[in-house]
Parts: C-alpha cells; sequence; structure tokens
C-alpha cells in the first residue's frame, strides 16, 4: 500500500469515527418528551350537587439531557356519527320533509396553546422542566330530574373577536353532513362542544393527542374517554 493510501485511509477512517462519535453522544444528550402524569382533571366545583365543572390539562415533560426546542401539541379526533334527520324535499303541493338516515362526519384538529406567558402553540422545554396545555373543559348541570353533560373543545374568544363574530367561544368541532338528495357537497357547520349522548353515538376513528419537537422523538398517544350518566368525563392516555 503507498503512503498515500495509509493517508487516505486514516483520513476516511478518523472522519468516519469522528461522525459516529458526534451521533453517540447527540443521542445522548437529546431531549426526550414524556406524559408526566396523562390527563390533569382540576378545577372540579360542584354547586349544591346541582352542577359541576372541571378543566382538563395534558402535561409533557422533558426528561432528558437537553433543551427540547419548538415543542407544539395537536390533538386530533374524527369519527362517524350514524343518526336520523329529517330533509326537507319539493312536492307539487310545497315543501314536505322525511326521515333519513345519515352518517354526519365529526372532525376535531386543535393546535392548542401552552399554558405559559402570552399562550404560545410552540415553545422550548428546559431539561426536568414540564409544561401543559388544555385538552377542554366539562360540565355537568342538572336541571329537575335530567342531567346535562357537554364537553367544550373551543376556548374563550378575544373580546374584539366577540364583538365581530357574536359568539363568546372558537368553534373547533367541524360537523359535516351529507346530502341525501342531492349529489353535492356536505353541509358543514361548527360548534365549540359535544353533548355527552351524542359523543357516545359518535364512532371515534381517531383519538390522538400529538407533540412534536425540533430535536426529539414525536410524542404520540391515544385518548381513552369513559363518561358515565351524572358525572364528568374520566380519561386515560394510551
Amino acid at each position: 500500500m503507498s503512503i498515500f493510501s495509509s493517508i487516505l485511509s486514516g483520513a476516511i477512517g478518523g472522519l468516519l469515527a469522528t461522525s459516529l462519535g458526534t451521533i453517540v453522544v447527540q443521542r445522548i444528550n437529546r431531549p426526550e418528551l414524556e406524559f408526566k402524569e396523562g390527563i390533569i382533571k382540576k378545577g372540579s366545583s360542584p354547586y349544591d350537587e346541582r352542577a359541576e365543572t372541571a378543566e382538563y390539562d395534558v402535561q409533557i415533560q422533558n426528561t432528558g439531557r437537553s433543551v427540547a426546542t419548538n415543542c407544539k401539541p395537536r390533538v386530533n379526533l374524527e369519527g362517524i356519527h350514524d343518526t336520523t334527520i329529517e330533509e326537507p324535499f319539493m312536492t307539487e303541493s310545497g315543501y314536505e320533509s322525511e326521515e333519513v338516515d345519515i352518517s354526519k362526519k365529526y372532525i376535531i384538529s386543535i393546535i392548542p396553546e401552552w399554558d405559559e406567558q402570552n399562550s404560545p402553540n410552540r415553545i422550548d422545554i428546559n431539561q426536568e422542566e414540564y409544561a401543559q396545555f388544555r385538552l377542554f373543559k366539562a360540565a355537568r348541570e342538572s336541571v329537575g330530574p335530567h342531567d346535562h353533560n357537554k364537553i367544550r373543545f373551543g376556548t374563550v374568544l378575544p373580546e374584539d373577536e366577540m364583538e365581530e363574530k357574536d359568539r363568546i367561544y372558537s368553534q373547533p368541532v367541524r360537523v359535516e353532513t351529507p346530502s341525501h338528495r342531492m349529489n353535492t357537497e356536505p353541509q358543514v357547520s361548527f360548534k365549540s362542544s359535544i353533548d355527552r349522548e351524542t359523543f357516545h353515538e359518535i364512532d371515534w376513528r381517531t383519538r390522538k393527542i400529538v407533540v412534536t419537537s425540533a430535536n426529539s422523538k414525536k410524542l404520540e398517544a391515544e385518548v381513552d374517554l369513559k363518561w358515565e350518566s351524572g358525572n364528568l368525563p374520566e380519561i386515560m392516555l394510551q
């Protein structure tokens, strides 16, 4: 082997060793995001046994050895609600209606704000520190013999948007209702909340919470929600 070949082989070997060493160090020192305690249920406030509310927060902790940068949460829920509606149609004598079976599609896609100063969507999480964001707020109210239960995914709008949109809450719940008689695009409506009965009737195909970061592995979990009559929901992450 010539001197030049020996030098070249040594240079390549040294470069590979340095690169591999850098990769190993980066892996050892990289941040690691985890769900600290899963879902935190807080603020439960029963009033004379007739009303109760609670806020459900997701808590994330960085258990790695460096800062997790540009952390962004996302909540995705999608499901199908098989139900019956009254659909009007035109006849020679005027409008009439009939009951039809339809499958409504519910889509909830939210990029929540972290519970930090200025409520940003993206933050850095230092080593051994944690941050949290709101998943939803639940409420139960008893009126006579009946219980009214709902989950609100919408957040309170800024005052200027309240006046402009003539409502208090954002409406992240998208509902697509197909047309039974005409081959047209589905009718789309938006809501801020879902009641317990409808939530149970929906066949949820997607129930994910995802947190991404510029320098950490994606954190992902399925939402397991149990909601008995007369109670607030109980939630676990799987």
